[in-house]
């Protein structure tokens, strides 16, 4: 979605488009690949190639560096990365040392220098010192080998204390049939137009509460389908949208046809349109998510 952003309103001579560039500070397209033939069609597309870079498309994906095809990276293509480690692009190993640590569970204490990294032939990020048996990749849509789904979190990863922390009341929801939600009654597992629906009931509920007409909405993953498609239906009480990670770009009409599809990153691949610019969090390095936060709360508070 970002790149896609990118491709739309950043390019050709207009003064908009000029000003959009000028203040551009970096896009974090982690998970997805930035190539050639993109950043030939649309130049205003740079891929980052150091630490202090603006303006430029920071992108990688996690792989073990024996893959040679993939949804990110299809075979044949060659993604322009940077490793988040020492911020090289040339192949040069990063240690592991150069990794501050990690919290792979909720609550987990953080596991110190867990992986090193380096720039693969491909262009991928390939993870040294963990293994496919360790990560598996969890989803039918990449091949084991690859670490695509796996955030690297940190100690104070959690945003519902952060923003906490900042002062904002913070309501989180588990749609029906997920979490501590109660199934869904007509026997279907929900799909984006249900959580959507979901979404909605919670946001009238936290207006009645609280008095507050316009309320603040983030969608994380899978949530970013959720919660645009609630806001593109429903307004009203929305004051500010934020999209984090959104894991495809494209949507497209899917209707539920069947009891208890399969509610998986495999399940959405099947009913979007996969195009280029679809971005998740894979690996997240401190310096991002400490950037994310300082934006969130600066985006929030404008």
């Amino acid at each position: 979605m970002c790149l896609e952003l990118l491709k739309e309103y950043y390019g050709g001579h207009s003064v908009e488009a000029q000003a959009l560039r000028d203040n551009l500070i970096t896009v974090y397209a982690i998970g997805w690949a930035v190539t050639q033939e993109m950043t030939e069609t649309y130049p205003q597309i740079v891929p980052a190639a150091g630490e202090m870079d603006t303006g430029v498309a920071v992108s990688f994906d996690c792989e073990d560096g024996t893959l040679t095809d993939t949804l990110v990276i299809p075979e044949g293509t060659k993604a322009l990365s940077i490793d988040p480690l020492n911020w090289k692009t040339d192949g040069t190993l990063a240690d592991r040392s150069l990794n501050v640590g990690a919290v792979t569970e909720t609550d987990a204490e953080p596991i110190p220098a867990l992986c090193g990294a380096y720039i693969g032939g491909r262009g991928e990020l390939a993870v040294t010192d963990v293994t496919p048996e360790e990560y598996p990749a969890q989803i039918g849509i990449f091949p084991d080998g690859s670490y695509h789904v796996y955030d690297i979190d940190y100690a104070d990863y959690s945003l519902v204390r952060f923003l906490a922390r900042e002062g904002y009341a913070v309501w989180r929801l588990d749609v029906a049939g997920i979490g501590q939600s109660e199934a869904v009654s007509d026997g279907f597992m929900p799909d984006p137009d249900y959580a959507a629906e979901d979404i909605g009931a919670a946001v009238e509920e936290i207006v009645r509460i609280t008095g507050q007409d316009k309320i603040d909405l983030l969608g994380w993953s899978w949530g970013t389908i959720t919660a645009s498609r609630y806001a593109a239906r429903n307004s009203e009480h929305l004051n500010k949208l934020v999209l984090y990670a959104p894991i495809l770009s494209g949507l497209g009409d899917y209707e539920v046809a069947e009891p208890f599809p399969h509610n998986t990153w495999e399940h959405e691949g099947s009913v979007l349109e996969v195009i280029p610019g679809g971005s998740h969090v894979a690996y997240l390095e401190e310096p991002y998510y400490r950037d994310f936060q300082d934006r969130l709360i600066a985006f929030l508070g404008s």
